[in-house]
């Protein structure tokens, strides 16, 4: 969460995940590269610690960053091997709500160049360049999921991670059901195909969600993969709107991978226990901003 609440309280749960990567051959190489890039001027949403906004092509040499300038305007920065240094915008007008618009960049093993970003609670910008290791033109995926994009309709805190083995992976917090009620959000995780060039969600359905409407909604039923559930929440209740009515739904669900030497692969993310109701002037303990 990217709002400072002096009486906020987030329980940092553990979880750790070693898994196949569906990889014959592991590469076992030490790469030490200085990314050096020339300082710019960006706007104060630019730079929240969940983001990815860089990555590296070890197979070329380049480096990339993504980054929003001081109008708004979300731009691709490259850095050949021998130095040069182009620059691509890939979105203006980018949401100015609170640094929740912070955009990851993730480079697959085929080079192609991965950016997401300029969302809150929304579907995703998601984008993948025409060529690999080239910023001249990106394709516009969004959630569509047939044609590569990524599932979600109420994306936040979205970020790329390579394996060892170049494998890309990206994590974000996801709604599995459109109502703001206890329970309706949870951590995404997703596998890059570099041969089908779409992704392949990691967890499962087997939850039951509660609505406003005080229907019972399953897994099966939204079509929603979650990596981490849970039926919890925190916010006002609201029981002059009706029993089920709530807007105890906030969590975080902001994630951190890391793989250890035998590509196994750690998850830590937060989830929250108790939140300031009084964030914000007129809020009225309404979480959605968070």
């Amino acid at each position: 969460m990217t709002r400072k609440l002096s009486n906020t309280f987030l329980l940092l749960l553990f979880f750790s995940l070693a898994f196949i990567l569906g990889i014959n051959s592991a590469r076992s190489q030490d790469y030490k590269e200085e990314i050096v890039f020339p300082t710019k001027s960006v706007h104060f949403s630019d730079g929240e610690a969940w983001s990815s906004s860089i990555g590296n092509n070890f197979i070329t040499g380049s480096s990339f960053w993504v980054y929003i300038n001081p109008n708004l305007e979300a731009i691709i920065a490259k850095k050949s091997s021998d130095g040069t240094i182009t620059t691509k915008v890939l979105m203006q007008n980018v949401p100015n709500n609170d640094k929740h618009a912070e955009f990851s960049l993730g480079i697959d093993n085929e080079g192609y160049i991965h950016v997401i970003g300029g969302l809150h609670n929304s579907g995703p910008e998601y984008y993948v360049s025409t060529n690999p290791d080239d910023i001249g033109s990106f394709e516009f995926r969004g959630n569509h999921t047939s044609a590569g994009g990524i599932e979600g309709t109420q994306i936040t805190y979205q970020s790329f991670v390579r394996s060892n083995t170049g494998t890309l992976f990206l994590t974000y917090r996801n709604n599995v059901i459109e109502d703001s009620s206890t329970g309706s959000r949870s951590l995404a995780l997703a596998k890059y195909d570099t041969k089908t060039k779409k992704w392949k969600m990691i967890g499962g359905k087997n939850y039951e969600v509660t609505n406003q409407q005080c229907q019972t909604v399953t897994g099966e039923q939204t079509g929603i993969t979650a990596f981490v559930w849970n039926n919890s929440g925190v916010g006002l209740m609201h029981p002059e709107n009706g029993s089920c009515s709530s807007l105890a739904f906030y969590q975080g669900y902001q994630a951190t991978i890391k793989f250890d030497q035998n590509n196994g692969m750690h998850v830590t993310y937060n989830m929250a226990d108790r939140i300031n109701t009084d964030m914000s002037p007129n809020s009225g303990g309404d979480p959605s901003s968070s």
